[in-house]
């Protein structure tokens, strides 16, 4: 076993220690108070954990283009944390999509402060061409929990896509399309009608990852 396995063993171990004690202070007192700000501790370091994955996930990958990595070891970025660790790619995708857009302020400080199932979403939607206008943004920054943010996202995406952004298509055909201020710029083309499931889960993840509007 390595020294980072051996690590992290005994810190789930020592959590769930932790959280043992407080049932035994539970049962002995009958005081509930310590267990819920037990809880409401985790529930904070769960929130900060995602975004903190997000951002060092972001400044790996802008590290690894600046320093041609991908040169001297063969591997994307990609291909590199999915082998070495339980971060598959396309979580990697939407964590650093999120994470760069929280960089550039194209989502919100008011906003960026909402847990990262809020805001993979939302990233998605301005990956995919969506305008999220300053009303929009005051409704997200609201919203109660994600079903009302998944709820706004649906409302934006009735508007149509922002023409000055990249935009891809992806017809009843298989064919991709970029557009780029109205004007197409042929892709590609995916197999949609393959019967084999390993295709159509790829087909599914490009999708997913390269924020593709199906038509």
């Amino acid at each position: 076993m390595s020294d980072k396995s051996l690590v992290l063993k005994w810190s789930e171990k020592d959590v769930f220690s932790a959280v043992d004690e407080v049932i035994v202070d539970l049962r002995q007192t009958n005081n509930i108070r310590k267990a819920t700000q037990i809880l409401a501790g985790l529930e904070s370091i769960e929130k900060v954990s995602g975004k903190a994955k997000a951002k060092l996930l972001f400044g790996s990958a802008v590290w690894w283009e600046e320093t041609g990595q991908e040169t001297k070891t063969g591997d994307t970025f990609l291909d590199y944390i999915e082998a070495e660790t339980e971060t598959s790619k396309t979580t990697a995708t939407r964590y650093i999509r999120v994470w760069g857009y929280i960089e550039d302020l194209s989502i919100p400080k008011e906003v960026a402060v909402r847990p990262m199932r809020d805001l993979v979403p939302v990233a998605n939607a301005l990956a995919q061409g969506y305008e999220i206008e300053k009303d929009d943004w005051k409704k997200l920054q609201r919203a109660a929990n994600n079903s009302e943010v998944l709820s706004v996202l649906r409302d934006i995406k009735g508007k149509p896509a922002r023409k000055s952004g990249l935009n891809i298509t992806l017809d009843r055909k298989g064919t991709l399309t970029a557009w780029k201020e109205s004007k197409p710029h042929p892709v590609g083309f995916l197999m949609i009608d393959s019967d084999d499931e390993v295709t159509q889960k790829a087909i599914q993840r490009i999708i997913d990852c390269a924020g593709i509007q199906e038509q």
